[in-house]
């Protein structure tokens, strides 16, 4: 039963981000490079606190 029940979260919340995802590249210029700038900003911040 909480294998299934996790299943169906996850599938769910996958399906919610690819629905946003999907009009990403319809926004205007300046919100997606703020966006871009903020992902890389959480990614190197994420290797710089977990890579020795």
């Amino acid at each position: 039963m909480a294998s299934w029940l996790h299943k169906a979260y996850w599938n769910s919340y996958t399906l919610w981000h690819v629905r946003r995802e999907a009009r990403f590249p319809f926004r205007p210029r300046e919100e997606i490079l703020a966006v871009q700038n903020r992902r890389v900003r959480a990614i190197v911040l994420h290797a710089y606190e977990t890579v020795p």
